[in-house]
Order: C-alpha cells, then sequence, then structure tokens
C-alpha cells in the first residue's frame, strides 16, 4: 500500500494484490469527505504503478468502483421485527466498511437458530456486539471530524506501528477486545487536530463528513 503524493483530500492510497504470475488487483482508496469516486485520479496513480513497475503491455479484465460507508452517527432505530443483513441491518464493519467477517456471521445465525427464533438470535447477537460497533464508528468520528483530511494519513500509520498483528486481525474480524480498543485510542495524538469541528460533529445539523 503506498501512494507518494499529496495526500491533502484525505488518506489515500493503491493497494496492490497478487492473484497469479501474470494477474494482479490494482485498487485505489482514498478515505474524504465525500461520497465520490474521483476515476481518474484512480488511472493516474495506477498507470504510474505500472509505469515504475516495468509493465508495458496490459488487459483490464475488469472493474469496479464504488463508494463504503464509513458512518460516526448511530443508526436510527426502525420499528418492526423484520430482519435485516448487511449494511442495511448494521451487520457491516463500520471503520473498515467491509461487510463480509459480520455477513458470515449473520449467515451463521439464520442457518443454526430455529426459524421462530432468529429475528431472537439476531437481536442478542447484535446487542453483544453494540460495544465494538459503537467504538468503530467513535474511530470514524475521530477520522473524519477532528484529524483535518491531510493528517489522516498519520493515524493510520499509528495504526499500524502500534498493534502486533493479532490485534489487528481481530480488529479487522470485528472481534477486537476492550483491550484492543483502549491500545488503539490511547497514545499521543498526530498534529493538525480540529477539536472545535470535532465538537460541532456532535450537533446533529452541522456533523461534517459522511453521515
Amino acid at each position: 500500500m503506498d501512494v507518494r503524493g499529496d495526500q491533502a483530500r484525505g488518506f489515500e492510497f493503491l493497494y496492490e494484490l497478487p492473484f497469479g504470475p501474470d494477474r494482479v488487483l490494482l485498487e485505489y482508496t482514498c478515505f474524504g469527505d465525500e461520497p465520490a469516486c474521483d476515476e481518474g485520479r484512480a488511472e493516474s496513480l495506477i498507470a504510474a504503478r505500472l509505469a515504475e513497475a516495468g509493465v508495458d503491455a496490459t488487459e483490464r479484465l475488469r472493474s469496479e468502483r464504488g463508494c463504503l460507508p464509513m458512518p460516526y452517527a448511530a443508526p436510527a432505530r426502525t420499528p418492526g421485527s423484520s430482519i435485516a443483513g448487511g449494511y442495511a441491518g448494521g451487520w457491516y464493519h463500520a471503520a473498515t466498511g467491509y461487510s463480509m467477517p459480520l455477513a458470515v456471521r449473520f449467515a451463521d445465525i439464520v442457518a443454526r437458530a430455529a426459524p421462530e427464533r432468529i429475528a431472537e438470535e439476531i437481536a442478542a447477537a447484535a446487542a453483544c456486539d453494540s460495544l465494538r460497533r459503537g467504538f468503530t464508528r467513535f474511530l470514524n468520528r475521530l477520522l473524519f471530524c477532528l484529524v483535518t483530511p491531510r493528517n489522516r494519513w498519520k493515524i493510520f500509520r499509528r495504526f499500524y506501528r502500534v498493534l502486533p498483528e493479532d490485534r489487528i486481525a481481530r480488529f479487522y474480524a470485528h472481534r477486537f477486545t476492550i483491550a484492543d480498543a483502549a491500545r488503539i485510542v490511547v497514545g499521543r495524538p498526530p498534529g493538525g487536530l480540529a477539536p472545535l469541528r470535532f465538537a460541532r460533529s456532535f450537533l446533529p445539523t452541522t456533523r461534517p463528513g459522511l453521515p
């Protein structure tokens, strides 16, 4: 993961994942305030990386684009007893935007529970996970509201420098402990903080960034 360039718009990087000796995934990611994809920026960075690697002949097999939600406000509660998974039901990792680990957990609950107890089992599992869900939303609030866009990369640098691999793995799997959470936030803060912006984010009509 690397982008050697201006980080003024928010933390951004190019992610590389080899699929084989002649296939690779190149993904541009930006933690920005606006829900928009800068496809031109992505294309230029990918082209520069290919040129740097000495790749002069490529075939694009597939392209995707999208914006993952990273909310920092608690979701509105809607009445009713319907069973909802995925993003609609809050079964995703708020601090990464990924849904796979929690989607698997949700599917396992549905598969194991008796039909008449599915809703009850899902509600119980969500309640047990409420502290983790709240903490990941709090991390998003810190990232988007307390730290200025050009300094967001410092948050991620500290995360990977301070945490050992087992804690990082638990965090991404949405199985982190209270001790893991404390280690993430306790320590020397980065520069470029915006405390007034952070305070204003708690006001319902002046929340900056993504809702």
